[in-house]
């Protein structure tokens, strides 16, 4: 609920049906605001659901995160206890990837802003009541990921503790 008072659109499951809609959507430049996105692992598991935000209607350019339910009993490195987990990346382009030589979003290599700015999001809709900004987490590094695009990190991770809706249950 937090992610849709701040804007943000759910995603629908990667789907032939979801996939065809989003080649559709692209090849035609026309909005498509619950598109997929791919799939991610973490602790063996696909994510448990994903949010986007489209940019100006346009398909090739979106916002979007994917969460995780932490296991029961986990901690982050340094004693973090946290409930969800999320992973995001800002959407630049539609291209052709030379790794896996699939056609792929492009992201934009600087995966903190994309950090920053769906907390920003939450803040602006009132929907966080903490925010704890842990620097130097973990190194800073720049990689690239498995579609082989080039992303940079500062290291620092954020843990922020939503509000209840107010309009809605919890």
């Amino acid at each position: 609920h937090a992610m849709e008072d701040a804007g943000w659109t759910l995603a629908e499951k990667l789907t032939v049906r979801s996939i065809w809609l989003m080649v559709k959507s692209v090849a035609l430049r026309k909005s498509y605001p619950a598109a997929p996105v791919s799939d991610a692992i973490l602790f063996g598991n696909k994510q448990d659901f994903a949010f986007q935000m489209e940019v100006e209607n346009n398909p090739r350019k979106r916002h979007h995160v994917r969460f995780w339910k932490a296991p029961k009993g986990w901690y982050l490195p340094g004693g973090h206890k946290v409930d969800w987990l999320g992973a995001a990346t800002y959407d630049e382009a539609v291209g052709l990837s030379l790794f896996t030589m699939q056609f792929t979003h492009s992201i934009d290599s600087n995966v903190d802003k994309e950090r920053d700015f769906i907390i920003n999001s939450l803040q602006t809709a009132g929907r966080i009541s903490k925010a704890n900004r842990i620097e130097h987490f973990f190194s800073a590094y720049k990689t690239r990921n498995g579609f082989g695009h080039h992303y940079i990190t500062d290291g620092s991770m954020v843990i922020a503790e939503l509000k209840p809706s107010k309009n809605r249950q919890k």
